[in-house]
């Protein structure tokens, strides 16, 4: 009874803190602006061959569309299972880069290894997951001066 009225409050302070906001008037703006060209694209492609509406505007969101896969493996054609989604994805050129993030890293309480550099880990972020062999350093001011000195 006391944990629900914690939560109670909780959600009370949540809601009245979140209610009522008004919208972002850049938000609105740029929603009129998408409509606005839906609206020309929808004008200008409506007489238009869908075939080569597709052409060149790509297939819209939302539509189906045939996939063709090479190299598959053979276990993915056996153990196919039509009645569960199967979601097809890639990474951007910008994503396949070489490139450097700053973050903080916590390990788990479960986890039992102390992390190591160039020991592979899977991030997981958003939708996606990705392995990458970090490497672990600490901030150290020297003299008034940033230097990330490796651990």
């Amino acid at each position: 009874a006391d944990l629900m009225k914690k939560k109670l409050d909780s959600k009370k302070r949540f809601d009245s803190v979140y209610d009522g906001i008004e919208e972002n008037e850049d938000l609105v703006k740029t929603r009129q602006e998408l409509d606005a060209q839906k609206k020309l694209n929808v004008e200008e492609w409506d007489e238009d061959d869908p075939d080569a509406q597709r052409e060149y505007t790509g297939v819209r969101p939302g539509a189906y569309c045939r996939v063709k896969l090479s190299g598959v493996p053979c276990e993915f054609v056996k153990y196919f299972d039509p009645r569960r989604l199967v979601l097809l994805g890639g990474l951007t050129t910008q994503e396949e880069a070489f490139g450097f993030v700053q973050v903080r890293i916590k390990k788990h309480r479960w986890h039992k290894k102390i992390l190591k550099n160039n020991d592979p880990l899977i991030f997981s972020v958003g939708w996606r997951r990705f392995q990458s062999v970090p490497l672990f350093s600490l901030k150290h001011v020297v003299a008034g001066e940033d230097r990330n000195r490796m651990i």
